[in-house]
């Protein structure tokens, strides 16, 4: 690696929306949509620690790898879940639950494989299911097959080599020690999780991780999912069976829900180019006081004293907890809360382009809870309304969540859930943009200077997918197969500079965007060096 430039991402301005109007807000404010300022409302971390965290893009292409790292930052165990999601229309790849204990790092590589992206992780933390020495392809189930839907995108493997990643805290315990909650610890197939993933010498007491497994499975006393009024009920939060307990998953609470005040996660991705030599590292987005343990959807049932999103990681419980799900598992009740804590406007951040000296810039634009709005189970021409029960999708009966024409017996469902209006179709779900560059000495180029490739340049131009690329001047720095859009600021400004900022507007007001700008040179010899910096929002 020639030279590696790291800068921490801490997103300076967060927006709400309060009666169609946006306001802004410094990262570290709560703003209460319901009407207030108050503690337990999510808002954007200024210091990188929270209890969800979003990693805005990874990449696998051009010989490029994309390193994930999680730390505990606390004296807990906590059980976070660990999803992978495709570009285009945020559908899962892959997903696992890990088992970090106190003070834990554990870390993963997504690199190129046969047919699409690979996770390898040499980590000796618990994950479950295991990953094993070769890896584990990321695959096309979500949006193939009974799965697809109106999902009509590419749906081969290869769209799996981009994406993002979300993490998000769904349990706390003490480590213990030879006691704990499910009774005292004779044996290790009898010891709680919290005790079991705890290293000695550098391992987890449990060293194969398969008792920690087994307490994610199904056991003989899970609740089986049942629609109710619309919403998924019922959930497998841990297999007490498994641990010598009664087989009722209610019955030994050993996980809490994350408290509030309580962010012990800290992420950080590094993206590796191995054909220039060059390294890109950033901090994830963290989401701090995402959970809400007060909510009263979150109390499930026989489940109210458990009051955690532990999910077991089995069909179809693995779906959840998701970024919408912050009242409760199977919901999307809380989502605009945690919409709000990153909603802006307009998009701020330099560009670079001057082909002398091999600068080159790409911007990341991306739209973490996108798929909870557009991605709507579609069957063109039915007679029985929009819905068929996939739960794949992110936005279903399953989740509480769906256009205000979805009903039965309603065969059109043309449109998405607000603020995003267009449903996901073969060609992504459009998000109209208006662009303004600016060279350093303050020439502008507004809209004419936008070219939504291969068509000429037009007033106004969309982005398609969850995780779009933006190419200044055609040369692709992140590698992207095809970036959603392409300025041109140094033909269109015709000033002959060649760096200075640019600004990204939506023309439906604030949406929940994060992500950054991808900076390279490229000389060849020793001057290269990579660098990401998040954005600006207004």
């Amino acid at each position: 690696m020639k030279m590696f430039k790291k800068s921490t991402m801490s997103l300076a301005l967060t927006a709400a929306m309060i009666g169609g109007v946006a306001v802004t807000q410094q990262a570290s404010a709560n703003l209460d949509v319901d009407g207030g300022l108050t503690a337990a409302d999510p808002f954007v971390s200024n210091n990188a620690l929270g209890q969800a965290l979003v990693y805005p893009y990874y990449t696998v292409r051009g010989g490029k790898k994309s390193i994930i790292n999680i730390f505990n930052t606390s004296n807990k165990t906590i059980v976070a879940k660990v999803r992978f999601h495709e570009s285009h229309n945020s559908r899962d790849v892959l997903d696992f639950n890990l088992i970090l204990s106190p003070f834990d790092k554990w870390s993963g590589t997504l690199e190129n494989g046969a047919s699409g992206a690979l996770f390898k992780s040499r980590d000796n933390t618990c994950t479950v299911p295991r990953i094993p020495s070769t890896g584990v392809a990321l695959n096309n189930v979500a949006y193939t097959g009974a799965n697809q839907d109106q999902d009509l995108s590419d749906t081969g493997s290869d769209r799996t080599r981009e994406g993002y990643v979300e993490v998000i805290a769904m349990g706390q315990a003490d480590a213990g020690d030879a006691g704990g909650a499910v009774g005292p610890h004779t044996a290790l197939n009898v010891g709680n999780v919290a005790y079991l993933a705890e290293h000695v010498a550098g391992m987890p007491r449990d060293a194969t991780c398969n008792i920690i497994k087994s307490r994610f499975e199904a056991g003989s006393g899970a609740t089986a999912p049942t629609v109710i009024g619309g919403t998924l009920a019922g959930n497998v939060q841990m297999n007490v069976a498994a641990a010598g307990g009664s087989g009722n998953p209610a019955a030994a609470p050993e996980f809490t829900a994350i408290t509030t005040g309580f962010n012990p996660l800290r992420g950080a991705l590094t993206i590796v180019d191995d054909t220039n030599g060059v390294g890109f590292g950033i901090s994830a987005l963290a989401i701090a006081d995402w959970t809400d343990p007060a909510a009263p959807d979150l109390n499930i049932a026989a489940l109210a004293t458990t009051a955690t999103m532990l999910t077991s990681q089995t069909y179809p419980y693995f779906l959840e907890p998701t970024l919408a799900s912050r009242d409760g598992l199977w919901t999307t009740t809380g989502l605009p809360v945690v919409e709000a804590a990153i909603a802006a406007t307009t998009v701020i951040n330099e560009w670079s382009n001057n082909p002398v000296n091999g600068a080159a810039t790409d911007w990341v634009i991306q739209f973490p809870t996108k798929g909870f709005h557009v991605d709507i189970p579609y069957s063109p021409g039915t007679t029985t309304g929009c819905f068929d029960g996939n739960v794949q999708a992110a936005v279903n009966l399953f989740r509480g969540n769906a256009p205000a024409n979805s009903v039965p017996n309603v065969p059109a469902c043309t449109a998405g859930v607000a603020p995003f209006t267009n449903r996901f179709t073969a060609v992504g779900s459009a998000v109209t943009i208006s662009a303004k560059t600016v060279d350093k000495e303050e020439a502008s180029a507004v809209s004419s200077g936008v070219s939504f490739s291969p068509a000429q340049p037009t007033a106004s131009t969309s982005i398609p997918w969850e995780s779009n690329v933006v190419t200044f001047g055609g040369n692709s720095v992140l590698s992207s197969d095809s970036p959603e859009l392409i300025l041109d600021p140094v033909g269109s400004i015709g000033s002959g500079e060649t760096n200075g900022q640019a600004f990204v507007t939506f023309a439906a007001g604030a949406l929940p965007v994060i992500g950054f700008v991808a900076k390279e040179r490229d000389q060849g010899g020793t001057s290269n060096y990579g660098q990401i910096m998040t954005h600006s929002f207004k």
